[in-house]
């Protein structure tokens, strides 16, 4: 189902920082980063909170606040070792995180790479301790108990409120404003499918863009079947595109580069679908397929929310430059690896 995105809900939003102990493998988290990290997370909590459902967002519209910083930290035998470059800060609610900010550090330690998602969030009602070490592992991060040596466990009991905060009202106008004649956000429901255990990111986009136009029901393998791809072998654009006719009876158009966001809104409202080509680097032979389903336009910039087939909610993908200096968007897996976007699937019948 279509939804124009009219106006946002008003929410009282009062972020806000505790201080910490600095972690040694980054630079002190300064006030230019603390501010570039409140605005995203005012940001992404606003474009969320339109489709709390979707995003995992379990929200009602109480104060939030920003946690001290926690370092991650991976296994390393029977103990654990601090990951370098990559870190979280929680947004909290009632003392409770409702979504966490992964903050991926560059070799300049400038401005970090912020990704936006829930899924660590949600298990910490699962978890249920309010003590805890982030652990990063092979497939995502999690919540782990672990001695209380080197302050690796932190305390989110320890949250309070302080005088520190920002855009304390987010007006119901606040995602009205655009100096186009197109709306300042819209996203259409598409289907979230999981590429399972499998490289199988390219047939799940296929799935949920090809469901949300047709109604057909496939699978991923079904559709790696159909054409005779391996399930690990990976496929290039132009195969894609084939793919969604062999399966789907869709016509597509491979694009080499990012979309405006105009086209990004023309498409959309068209109620024709975008696939997004994304690699670590340009030159780099991995790549990871995503399926637009909305973008978000305001005074910080574009966010675009997308269907990742190794999450179980919508995600979203942030304006940035890669290692060449190329602008454009991106996303970050859980294991702190940035993938992003170079090419495009413009689909349609």
């Amino acid at each position: 189902m279509k939804k124009i995105i009219k106006s946002a809900i008003c929410l009282v939003l009062c972020l806000i920082m505790i201080t910490s102990v600095v972690p040694a493998t980054v630079k002190a988290q300064g006030s230019s980063e603390l501010d570039y990290v409140m605005q995203r997370a005012y940001d992404f909590v606003q474009f969320a909170s339109l489709d709390s459902e979707s995003y995992g967002l379990d929200y009602s519209g109480e104060d939030i606040y920003i946690s001290q910083y926690f370092p991650a930290y991976k296994l390393n035998g029977d103990s654990i070792i601090e990951c370098e470059g990559i870190g979280f800060y929680f947004i909290m609610s009632n003392n409770i995180p409702i979504a966490e900010l992964t903050v991926i550090y560059g070799e300049d330690d400038i401005t970090p790479s912020i990704q936006f998602s829930t899924e660590l969030s949600l298990s910490y009602s699962e978890y249920n301790s309010n003590s805890f070490t982030v652990i990063i592992g092979t497939e995502n991060y999690y919540f782990a108990d672990y001695a209380n040596t080197d302050k690796k466990i932190r305390e989110v009991k320890l949250i309070e409120n302080t005088d520190i905060n920002i855009n304390t009202l987010i007006s119901s106008d606040s995602l009205i404003t655009t100096t186009s004649s197109y709306p300042s956000g819209y996203s259409v429901s598409l289907p979230i499918v999981s590429q399972g255990n499998y490289g199988l990111c390219w047939a799940a986009c296929i799935c949920s863009v090809g469901e949300h136009m047709t109604g057909t029901y496939h699978t991923p393998t079904w559709v790696a079947d159909k054409v005779s791809i391996g399930y690990n072998a990976g496929a290039t654009c132009n195969q894609v595109a084939s793919a969604l006719n062999t399966t789907y009876g869709l016509n597509a158009t491979v694009i080499n580069g990012v979309l405006y966001t105009s086209s990004v809104a023309d498409i959309l409202m068209s109620g024709e679908g975008i696939i997004a080509y994304c690699k670590p680097t340009q030159s780099a032979t991995s790549a990871h397929n995503v399926a637009i389903n909305g973008y978000s336009a305001n005074s910080s910039g574009c966010y675009y929310s997308i269907m990742e087939p190794n999450s179980s909610y919508y995600k979203m993908m942030v304006n940035g430059t890669d290692s060449s200096g190329f602008n454009t968007y991106y996303f970050a897996l859980s294991d702190g690896t940035i993938f992003y976007w170079y090419a495009s699937i413009h689909v349609y019948k």
